[in-house]
């Protein structure tokens, strides 16, 4: 390889071949321009060796808006990169994710169609010039020793670039993060992954199924309106179901037969909106079940460590109260999942049929109304 090859290297931008990129919508570059500004590029573009660029397109618009002709580049032969030339993980400079998988998506068509044993014969492969031999095994493997990486690391880098892709307004500054290495590729992984189990519980909850029948118990633990989305980086207490305004949660008709337990899930901001909401349900509250957590939450006064569900009636239904307490000891769960204590408490004192309203997880001796994963 030639020296170009080696960290420092400077060159124009307008000798940059940009050519079609996977990223449509770069998003917004001013953090990352302010980023440069204060503390100077610390990662090169990367360009292979016709410098057509391989990674580092919004890191291109971000200091031409800062005024700059040129930018330090990494250059990567693909053929010396797929013939294991190039030495210390080309030149001692691992490569970030979004470089990792810029040339992945470079080598990988090659390795599918070259590679010794999958597809060409011996051959077709002396009729081929220059052909790059690359060893047997899975493709994500090979390529992946290319870059320095592991398979499984190659391949959640690949979910972080894609959802920056997908969604740049959303997740380009995690990847900006990602690469400058203050974000670990599984902790931007983990963000992703659990955004979209979000989304798509979301998206079930939009057309859930009708309550068929009356019943003796119900739980309700409603998507109260917090006016705000889930938010990885920031709030993760958001319910897995649309919100609702109160006039809304006020308008639900409870399947209950003409005596029923009801038990009202708030948090301490909808404590007084929960008591009106039972009103309008025709509900008469007993008591308020408060669940004491392990850990301390978010909170826009105080830190929220508390939950609270109203116990109420509606007729005249028949409760085994014996020396049960107003305070519930339990450790969190998931964002907006309640202990299984408070079920089991339910369960000794409470008879007949039960229904979990806004149910989120299928439970024994219980019909969940929810998301349809807890229809089967």
């Amino acid at each position: 390889m030639s020296d170009q090859s080696l960290a420092g290297t400077i060159l124009p931008i307008s000798e940059i071949k940009v050519g079609m990129r996977f990223r449509k919508d770069i998003g917004d570059i001013v953090p990352l321009a302010q980023s440069i500004r204060e503390v100077g590029l610390l990662h090169p573009i990367v360009i292979d060796s016709q410098k057509n660029l391989i990674a580092g397109f919004r890191r291109i618009k971000a200091v031409q808006s800062l005024g700059w002709t040129r930018i330090p580049v990494h250059i990567v032969d693909l053929k010396d990169l797929a013939k294991g030339e190039v030495q210390e993980n080309v030149v001692r400079k691992d490569f970030t994710p979004s470089e990792m998988v810029a040339i992945k998506r470079a080598l990988e068509p090659q390795v599918k169609e070259t590679r010794i044993g999958h597809r060409l014969s011996k051959e077709d492969e002396k009729k081929v010039d220059n052909l790059p031999t690359f060893p047997k095994g899975e493709t994500r493997e090979i390529v992946a020793t290319f870059v320095g990486a592991s398979g499984k690391t190659l391949e959640k880098a690949e979910a972080v670039v894609e959802a920056a892709e997908r969604e740049p307004e959303k997740y380009a500054l995690l990847l900006e993060k990602t690469d400058d290495g203050t974000v670990s590729v599984d902790k931007a992984f983990r963000t992703i992954k659990r955004d979209q189990q979000i989304a798509d519980l979301k998206e079930k909850a939009k057309n859930l199924p009708k309550v068929e029948g009356k019943f003796d118990v119900i739980v309700v633990d409603p998507p109260w309106p917090y006016g705000t989305e889930y938010n990885s980086e920031a709030r993760r207490c958001a319910s897995p179901y649309p919100e609702m305004n109160l006039d809304k949660i006020k308008a639900i008709q409870l399947p209950a037969n003409e005596n029923c337990v009801l038990w009202l899930w708030t948090t301490n901001r909808f404590l007084h909106e929960a008591f009106h909401v039972l009103e309008s349900w025709g509900y008469t509250p007993k008591t308020v079940l408060t669940w004491g957590k392990y850990r301390i939450g978010t909170g826009d006064a105080l830190r929220g460590q508390t939950e609270h569900c109203i116990l109420s009636i509606y007729g005249n239904p028949r409760i085994n109260l014996e020396s049960q307490s107003t305070l519930l000891l339990a450790k969190n769960g998931q964002h907006s999942q309640k202990p299984k204590e408070f079920y089991q408490l339910v369960d000794a004192i409470c008879f007949g049929k039960k229904l979990d309203y806004f149910a989120r997880e299928k439970r024994e001796g219980w019909e969940g109304y929810g998301t349809k994963e807890l229809e089967t």
